[in-house]
């Protein structure tokens, strides 16, 4: 259905906030909409592709294995 954005993940919505984009990906960094989806060891752990796009760049970071549902996971956990 056009205009549809269907959820990338099974879970809970955790934060719906505004944040940079992360600086390996090279955007703008003016803040985006981020939606954090929190998925436990019950959740299906595959990821969708909630809208139609093209993947430009692949970017890898090292970092830690933080708790997912601390703030500061996201700064500084692998991805």
């Amino acid at each position: 259905m056009p205009g549809l954005v269907v959820a990338p993940a099974d879970g809970l919505i955790s934060l719906i906030t505004q944040a940079p984009p992360p600086p390996e990906l090279g955007l703008d960094p003016a803040p985006l909409p981020r939606v954090s989806i929190f998925l436990s060891i019950f959740d299906v752990h595959i990821q969708r592709i909630p809208i139609d796009g093209v993947i430009r760049t692949v970017a890898y970071r090292p970092g830690a294995f933080l708790s997912a549902d601390l703030d500061k996971a996201s700064d500084e956990n692998e991805r």
